[in-house]
């Protein structure tokens, strides 16, 4: 019986090469997936902070368009009070 062990020794060795290359492969398939989907979230990232930084601009260009409206509203506002309290002297 340990004579057929050793006489089948080679071919367990080749079927122990073979699964050991088959989990090689294996594991660079998923090494690889692994890699695409990291570049993959990568880019998502970038994109959201891209969107985010767009949407930041926007909001800081909108935020001062209402501030200089405030600010003209404002100093129509005082404008007309002046005018209004300068008639009421003038007619006093």
């Amino acid at each position: 019986m340990l004579e057929q062990n050793v006489n089948n020794l080679p071919a367990i060795l080749d079927e122990l090469i073979k699964t050991e290359k088959g989990l090689i492969r294996i594991s660079q398939l998923i090494n690889d997936e692994i890699k695409n989907e990291l570049e993959s979230i990568s880019g998502i990232g970038e994109k959201i902070r891209n969107d985010r930084k767009k949407a930041t601009t926007s909001f800081e260009n909108f935020n001062q368009k209402v501030n200089q409206l405030f600010n003209l509203l404002s100093t129509v506002m005082r404008s007309m009070h002046e005018m209004r309290s300068s008639v009421t002297r003038n007619l006093l």
